[in-house]
C-alpha cells in the first residue's frame, strides 16, 4: 500500500519491521523488496537486494528469475552472460529461450567492446563465444566490422575468408572488401576465386571492381 502511494519511506520502514520480526525469511522479505523496487523503476536498488540474495541462495529460483530481468533493465550484459549457466541448470529458461538469450548477450557485449575501440578485448571476447554462436553471419559480422573499424582488418582478413569459403554472406563479403590489406593482389584473387561459383553476385562484383582500381 505505501508503495501504490509513492510512499517509499514508509514501505522500506515496513520491510525493515519484516525483517526484524521474521529474520528465517530474509530471502521471502528480499524478494519482495525487489519487486517493489523494479515495480517502482528503482533498478540499481533491486539490484543490489537480488546480487545479496543471490550470494544467499545461488539457485533460488525467483531470484534468478528477477535478477536476469533486473540486468536487461539496465543493460548489464556481462552480468546476463554470468548468470546464463545458473538459469540453464536451474531451468528457469528453456534451453531455446537460453541460446537465444545467450545469443543477444554475446552480440551486445561485441558491439560495446567495438565502440571502445579495443582489439585485444574484441578477440578476447571473440575466443570465448560458443561456436554455434560464432556461425552466426549477424554475429561474424559484428566481430569483423568491429576489428576492421579499429583498424586490424590485415589481422582477420584470412579468418574471414576462411569463413566465407563455408559459409557464403553478402555482408561478410562487402566487409571483405572493405579490409585494407596489407597484399590487395592477393585480397582480388580470393575474391576472383569465389566469382567461379558465385558469378552473378552483385555484392562480390562491386568489390572485386573497388579491389581491382586498388591494385
Amino acid at each position: 500500500a505505501a508503495q501504490s502511494r509513492g510512499a517509499f519511506d514508509k514501505r522500506d520502514e515496513y520491510l525493515k519491521k519484516a525483517a526484524d520480526q521474521a529474520p528465517d525469511s530474509s530471502v521471502l522479505i528480499g524478494l519482495t523488496q525487489a519487486e517493489l523496487h523494479l515495480s517502482g523503476n528503482q533498478f540499481e536498488q533491486a539490484l543490489e537486494t537480488l546480487t545479496r540474495l543471490h550470494s544467499i541462495d545461488p539457485t533460488h529460483a525467483n531470484v534468478l528469475k528477477l535478477l536476469h530481468q533486473t540486468y536487461q533493465h539496465v543493460g548489464d550484459w556481462q552480468g546476463i552472460r554470468k548468470l546464463i549457466p545458473s538459469l540453464h541448470t536451474n531451468k528457469i529458461l528453456m534451453e531455446a529461450e537460453v541460446k537465444l538469450l545467450e545469443t543477444e548477450a554475446y552480440s551486445q557485449l561485441l558491439k560495446q567492446s567495438a565502440e571502445k575501440g579495443n582489439t585485444e578485448e574484441i578477440q578476447s571476447l571473440w575466443s570465448e563465444i560458443p561456436n554455434y554462436i560464432k556461425s552466426m553471419p549477424h554475429i561474424s559480422a559484428i566481430y569483423f566490422a568491429s576489428m576492421i573499424e579499429a583498424g586490424a582488418g590485415a589481422e582477420i582478413e584470412q579468418n574471414l575468408a576462411d569463413v566465407l569459403s563455408v559459409n557464403w554472406d553478402e555482408t561478410l563479403v562487402a566487409l571483405f572488401g572493405s579490409i585494407q590489406s596489407s597484399n590487395v593482389s592477393k585480397q582480388l584473387e580470393t575474391a576472383e576465386k569465389w566469382s567461379y561459383v558465385h558469378q552473378e553476385n552483385a555484392v562480390l562484383l562491386t568489390v572485386m571492381g573497388k579491389l581491382a582500381v586498388k591494385c
